[in-house]
């Protein structure tokens, strides 16, 4: 279990608030640690530590160090998701595709920018039962994909006849819905694969070129049936 996070709600206590405060501030030294030594690094005695309160005062707020790695992972996703749907908003031409391919650029400027929390949204740990954050509409950079691809199919900007998933993409043609979280799914799957390859370092490529990144992204996106897009109408955004 994971304790509550985020502003104190209208009306809260003076108590309320005060945890809420003590809250953001153990995530703040959290993320201070995951930064500087990684997920094995954030460990309670170091955020007790510096927050200045004894680790059992610690766990009065989480309940442990796989909880903490937890609260960090959903702040991180939510940063993320806010960075690809205020790139989404911002496509000039207000096309689906062109809401696609801002919304891939924003995801990589953020995770080069953000290494240390990438690396934790992404955990691909063998030792744990499940993910940290896994992909379904309550995640939201998924939900901000599927409701561009839910949106294309709609328009008729991508037909699943005309996917490259063959059978995966035409079985679903009876419930839209179905079709743009497969869409969204196998396109995530595909920017998460490419960036860490680029952020790891440990291939070197020619795929993780500066200028290849939206050679990939359209890519891509003809797999998953997009039409093609001028990267110029994408709002931009400096290299990390």
């Amino acid at each position: 279990m994971v304790s509550e996070q985020g502003s104190a709600p209208t009306g809260a206590t003076r108590r309320e608030r005060q945890r809420l405060q003590v809250l953001e501030e153990i995530k703040e030294a959290a993320l201070g640690e995951l930064r500087e030594r990684g997920t094995a690094g954030v460990t309670m005695r170091a955020v007790a530590r510096a927050i200045h309160i004894t680790p059992s005062g610690l766990y009065r707020y989480v309940d442990g160090h796989e909880a903490l790695l937890d609260l960090l992972a959903m702040d991180s996703l939510s940063d993320v998701a806010d960075r690809i749907v205020a790139a989404q908003a911002l496509a000039d031409d207000g096309t689906h595709a062109t809401q696609w391919f801002a919304g891939c650029l924003a995801m990589r400027y953020w995770s080069l920018e953000h290494p240390a929390e990438y690396g934790l949204i992404f955990d691909t740990q063998p030792a744990r039962d499940q993910p940290r954050v896994a992909v379904g509409n309550d995640n939201p950079a998924f939900a901000a994909f599927s409701r561009v691809c839910a949106g294309a199919l709609a328009d008729g900007e991508i037909r699943p006849d005309r996917t490259m998933l063959g059978s995966l993409g035409r079985s679903g043609q009876d419930n839209p819905a179905e079709v743009a979280d497969l869409l969204a799914a196998t396109g995530l799957a595909c920017l998460i694969g490419r960036l860490s390859i680029e952020i790891s370092g440990r291939i070197t490529t020619p795929l993780t070129r500066e200028d290849r990144y939206p050679l990939f992204v359209q890519a891509v996106m003809r797999m998953l049936g997009f039409p093609e897009v001028s990267p110029g109408l994408a709002p931009g955004a400096p290299t990390p």
